[in-house]
């Protein structure tokens, strides 16, 4: 019988990074079961080579050592399954191409490959994923990189391609005969992505045993406007001291996605999403028809706009000091959006 290769692929921004970490400090107990947790290195269950190779074909065949290792370290363990696991798989889901690369590795090793994938609403994720690619020098306004997903269902940068469209990538994976198990973020078991990964690989009875779940990739308010700055105007863009006043805004009231665009991605996602759902039992639609949290908050359109980065690069210019309390007054009561919305205190 031939085992499994589990290919864990995120999606990004669902805790993958401490999953990685708790599964490493139950490894031994875990192997003795029958899974495999594979380790290229040896200190951590993190296969982003792999993925990067699978994705691009000229990679994939200078890897070829890579995939070979991987093949005898499945070939000699006495168990049934093979797991490995990065986000970045999330850029070969809807690449037909990328996807029969993993495809025949697998029946040359002899394996059956199955995706593992956890899933967010897309306006959740959009939120979250706008905010962590300003660290990887993205320099797209909110808006322009929200008109991308609406008409693409998903987008690029970099390395990266990050999927909306949750149906395209399941006709994608079903599309080259391979097989995935969908996982709904909104709803882990025990709230954790950990206890959740744990179950569904037929351990839940281990989660009590994992490391504390601490998430290297939570939203933070600081330094987001400044990234945004920086990547759009670079060493020109005013400093984190000057920003602090500013940013103080979105700590009071962090950026969510406008009520009107909050809209447009339920109509533009709202059947691909029932469609997984129904396929896969899930409850992404709940998700992401919710009324967005309570409490006031700033439009990520607005915080985030070409505007805003002209405003606030003039502004410094004007008033290199500090930027003058009834601006950033003035800001805060622009960008908010909500009862209770207003300038930030302290």
């Amino acid at each position: 019988m031939k085992k499994t290769l589990i290919v864990h692929a995120g999606l990004h921004k669902t805790g993958s990074t401490a999953a990685q970490i708790a599964l490493m400090g139950l490894r031994d107990v875990i192997e003795a079961r029958g899974v495999l947790l594979h380790s290229p290195d040896g200190r951590r269950i993190a296969h982003h080579q792999h993925a990067s190779a699978i994705a691009h074909e000229k990679r994939f065949a200078r890897k070829a050592a890579m995939f070979e290792r991987l093949a005898e370290a499945a070939r000699t363990f006495k168990g049934h399954s093979i797991f490995i696991s990065s986000e970045d798989f999330e850029s070969a889901l809807g690449d037909p191409d990328a996807l029969r690369r993993l495809s025949a590795f697998c029946e040359r090793a002899d394996l059956r490959p199955l995706f593992l994938i956890y899933l967010r609403s897309p306006i959740d994720y959009f939120e979250s994923l706008y905010l962590e690619m300003l660290r990887h020098g993205q320099p797209l306004a909110a808006d322009e990189l929200a008109e991308d997903v609406l008409q693409e269902g998903q987008y690029s940068w970099r390395k990266w391609t990050f999927h909306f469209d949750a149906s395209a990538v399941a006709h994608a994976i079903d599309g080259v005969g391979l097989s995935a198990k969908f996982r709904d973020y909104h709803a882990l078991a025990s709230g954790s992505t950990v206890s959740d990964l744990l179950e569904t690989l037929g351990f839940a009875e281990l989660a009590a045993k994992a490391p504390a779940e601490a998430r290297a990739n939570v939203r933070r308010a600081n330094k987001n406007l400044l990234r945004f700055l920086h990547n759009r105007h670079g060493e020109a863009a005013p400093s984190k001291q000057w920003l602090r006043p500013v940013e103080g805004i979105l700590r009071a009231t962090p950026p969510r996605l406008s009520r009107a665009m909050r809209g447009r991605f339920q109509s533009r996602f709202r059947a691909a999403t029932e469609g997984i759902d129904a396929a896969y039992g899930l409850g992404l639609t709940e998700a992401l028809l919710a009324p967005p949290p309570r409490g006031p908050s700033t439009r990520l359109e607005s915080v985030f706009s070409v505007a805003a980065a002209d405003r606030l690069m003039r502004l410094w210019k004007d008033c290199p000091g500090a930027p003058p309390e009834s601006e950033v007054a003035r800001l805060a009561e622009e960008w908010g959006e909500g009862p209770g919305a207003g300038c930030a205190k302290g």
